[in-house]
């Protein structure tokens, strides 16, 4: 079984966005006309197994953050990838906020077993409410 999540769109280096609940998005955005979007989906694989997925307007390549759900409230995220073509957009980043948002909104928390992850949790310590571990410490 697959399905998608909403998607919702970042714009990086001017991002401002407001998420209202899980089945609906709303964004505000401030943006510099000359950068892309970038929209991020959530899909599910099966049901134990999942990505975020990101994609940025004029490139056609997709940046994915892998996650599998190993119990109930919990998942475990897994591998961020970025192909060559997406490195620099502002994708990855975009992916770990959106996953950050979906964990507060949903309710579950994040293993963050992925090195990118860790880094970027360990320089946002105010994202605890969403993780099982502390900034820099290993799952």
């Amino acid at each position: 079984m697959f399905f998608r999540e909403p998607a919702l769109s970042f714009y990086p280096f001017g991002l401002t966005f407001m998420l209202s609940n899980h089945s609906e998005t709303n964004v505000e955005i401030e943006v510099n006309e000359s950068m892309s979007a970038i929209t991020v989906n959530k899909e599910m694989l099966d049901a134990g197994n999942g990505r975020y997925v990101a994609r940025v307007a004029g490139i056609d390549a997709e940046s994915e953050i892998t996650f599998t759900v190993p119990g109930p409230g919990i998942i475990s995220a897994n591998h961020t990838g970025a192909p060559l073509a997406m490195r620099g957009t502002g994708a990855a980043g975009a992916l770990v906020d959106y996953m950050i948002n979906d964990a507060r909104q949903s309710g579950f928390k994040i293993i963050p077993r992925c090195p990118y992850v860790r880094a970027q949790y360990a320089k946002h310590p105010e994202w605890s409410d969403a993780f099982t571990t502390k900034p820099g410490e290993e799952p």
